[in-house]
């Protein structure tokens, strides 16, 4: 929230660069882990193995910034009175500059606490994750030495977020109690996969033994988006030309934002000589 504290400070009309500029904070955060693993190796065959792992992790959020709530408690009825003021208003013999900016960034810290409530599920939390993978290799015969091997990544529902308040229960003041409220009501992206697939080759030339390898990843060439956190939008912030509440005019929204991509399908060849 470094950014939000500055925009306040700097619309409360403080020029000290320790509040404007160089402002950060850094936080301690308390999580108890949980949860259960189960891992299968098999092999039916001398040619097969076949592996397999499921883990079904919880994690919760025990404790959060208690020195950055401490800070904005303490400074919040300033805060607060800036929000309410208008433009060029004194207060603390400062003029007030901006305050919608004001506003704007305490609903932010507001949003920044919300979804880390005691109890709640913590951000980024993945509630199953499964990896499958299996090889084959000829033992005899004209094939002997060559192998196959693929596998299979699965990473299931991410918890990346909770429910806006004000969103939640339709007001622009939502309560303590409805925050907290709206802290369990969690927002989720897409499941993610991954498919690899390999061959190799192994032979003996005399003395030495010689290896050769064809590796792809991303066999699938998966191009699509791979959410990470949702953000808010405020009320009309898309369509500010446009008079609030009036057609065309957009309400407050959360929406998927950051993401990543699987690196393009990559094939790799590999040799390797032992000797």
């Amino acid at each position: 929230s470094a950014a939000d504290f500055q925009n306040i400070w700097r619309n409360l009309g403080y020029t000290d660069p320790d509040l404007i500029s160089a402002f950060s904070y850094r936080d301690t955060q308390d999580r108890k882990l949980e949860g259960w693993e189960v891992e299968l190796t098999a092999n039916p065959s001398r040619n097969v193995t076949l592996t397999m792992n499921y883990s079904h992790p919880i994690v919760t959020t025990i404790s959060d910034s208690p020195g950055r709530r401490a800070y904005y408690a303490k400074n919040l009825a300033e805060f607060q009175r800036g929000a309410a003021a208008t433009a060029g208003q004194v207060i603390n013999g400062r003029a007030i500059l901006d305050p919608t900016a004001i506003a704007t960034a305490l609903q932010n810290i507001d949003n920044s606490f919300n979804g880390f409530t005691p109890g709640t599920l913590a951000n980024g939390l993945v509630r199953h994750s499964v990896n499958v993978a299996g090889s084959y290799r000829f033992t005899e015969g004209t094939l002997r030495g060559l192998g196959f091997n693929a596998g299979f990544n699965y990473r299931g529902h991410r918890k990346n977020g909770s429910r806006d308040a004000q969103i939640k229960f339709g007001t622009t003041a939502p309560t303590v109690l409805q925050t907290a409220q709206a802290a369990y009501d969690y927002l989720w992206v897409d499941p993610t996969w991954s498919v690899t697939a390999g061959a190799n080759y192994t032979k003996r030339f005399g003395k030495y033994t010689a290896r050769f390898q064809i590796n792809i990843a991303n066999l699938l060439d998966d191009a699509k988006p791979q959410w990470s956190s949702y953000s808010t939008i405020n009320a009309n912030q898309l369509t500010p030309q446009l008079t609030a509440g009036s057609a065309g005019s957009n309400p407050r929204l959360q929406v998927l934002s950051g993401f990543a991509q699987l690196d393009p399908r990559k094939i790799t060849f590999t040799t390797t000589v032992s000797f």
